[in-house]
């Protein structure tokens, strides 16, 4: 156990360090990248803490919160083109979900053609938006 608590104190001193205070590290349910928390609230969006500036921005997303974190230094068009991708995001992903539940509960052909054909759509945008925000995240 001794090797265990001294690893753990190893650790936190390496994570302190100046050099490496940007290496995102998760605490409990946070997300820490050097003074910026992403953590969850209780709706199940992601709300994002910059404690230098005491500001904080809400997403809908934890992926989209988390690429605002990482790039949270750039210009506010960059940061505001991840808040409308996290947004676009969310709202497919919503209606992914609405789309599979009437295919699967549907009795009209007509509907579920329909159903399929609109979850495609969302699927795309889903795929795509998360691409876009992965490349922010991992640039």
């Amino acid at each position: 156990m001794a090797n265990y608590d001294k690893a753990v104190e190893r650790l936190q001193k390496l994570l302190t360090e100046q050099d490496l205070v940007n290496i995102p590290h998760q605490v409990e349910d946070k997300i820490i990248i050097g003074p910026i928390v992403v953590k969850p609230t209780r709706s199940g969006a992601y709300i994002v803490l910059d404690r230098i500036h005491n500001t904080s921005k809400i997403f809908n997303t934890k992926l989209g919160a988390v690429a605002y974190a990482k790039n949270i230094k750039q210009s506010h068009i960059f940061l505001d083109k991840i808040y409308y991708l996290d947004k676009v995001l969310s709202k497919h992903d919503n209606d992914c979900a609405f789309y599979k539940n009437t295919i699967k509960k549907t009795a009209s052909d007509t509907k579920r053609e329909v159903a399929q054909n609109r979850y495609c759509i969302s699927k795309h945008y889903v795929v795509d938006c998360k691409d876009k925000i992965y490349k922010m995240i991992f640039n």
